[in-house]
């Protein structure tokens, strides 16, 4: 098992169970995983939560869980992992919301003598989605640069055998250059 500090503090950890494969999940990219969110002493954070959860994760939109972010900022397909997270990255909302339930005074403190700070996340990243965008009216370096990124990423869909999805994200990068508007294309010189 491998285990990766991801911001270099301690406050979320990941423990690889099983290797990803392709390319980390970029900050443009829709993750699909499963997951469980449990205390340290193994009870589940949401008693009403069930096993594996099948979740989406678009990684630019900010109303998502930061820590989870981070994490999968570092994380690849198909990996299975536990996510540590240390009271500094989960700021007790888990804590909370668990004891928010109406609830006896002694329920309370009994759940709170139970379980510790740390909360572990099982995820199981079932897929990446990568959806780069380029604005046609970007700039000649911005697009070379999002041609480089389509390259990669549609010789990682090849490799999975997705040849329609490395079609499609191929034929709107080209698409990208033969719309160009006509300032960019005629400040063009032969060499570029």
């Amino acid at each position: 098992m491998s285990q990766l500090d991801v911001l270099g503090n301690g406050s979320i950890i990941v423990l690889t169970i099983q290797e990803g494969v392709g390319a980390p999940a970029d900050l443009e990219d829709i993750v699909y995983y499963r997951h469980e969110t449990r205390f340290d002493n193994g009870q589940l954070v949401d008693l009403q939560e069930t096993r594996k959860v099948a979740e989406k994760f678009p990684m630019n939109d900010r109303d998502y869980h930061d820590f989870l972010r981070e994490a999968f900022l570092k994380m690849r397909k198909n990996q299975i992992a536990f996510i540590k997270l240390t009271e500094v990255a989960h700021k007790k909302i888990y804590h909370n919301s668990n004891l928010s339930v109406q609830r006896s005074t002694e329920e309370k403190e009994q759940i709170r003598a139970t379980v510790g700070q740390d909360i572990y996340i099982r995820v199981h990243i079932t897929n990446i989605k990568r959806d780069p965008k380029c604005d046609t009216k970007a700039t000649l370096d911005e697009k070379l640069r999002f041609f480089e990124r389509v390259r990669i990423t549609g010789k990682e869909l090849s490799e999975e055998g997705e040849w329609s999805n490395a079609k499609n994200l191929y034929s709107r990068c080209i698409g990208l250059f033969k719309n160009m508007p006509k300032p960019q294309k005629d400040s063009l010189t032969p060499e570029l």
